[in-house]
């Protein structure tokens, strides 16, 4: 768990499901101590694919955002 990375990056409880994928999405780069929540999943996918350019996700960040994967 990176606790430095938490510290730094509070979820309010009120976060807008927006800023949910967004911290999530970068949880899962940065500290990835826990998947991503499945109501997210997908989204999180979707968001990192466009990012990516090409439309296609590296199969790191892939894996990374199956639900029920605790891997780095």
């Amino acid at each position: 768990m990176n606790r430095d990375w938490h510290r730094q990056h509070v979820l309010g409880q009120h976060a807008s499901r927006e800023d949910r994928i967004a911290w999530h999405a970068e949880h899962a780069r940065e500290c990835a101590c826990r998947p991503i929540p499945e109501s997210l999943a997908v989204e999180v996918a979707q968001r990192d694919a466009a990012s990516a350019g090409a439309g296609a996700a590296s199969a790191a960040d892939a894996a990374r955002v199956v639900p029920g994967n605790t891997a780095p």
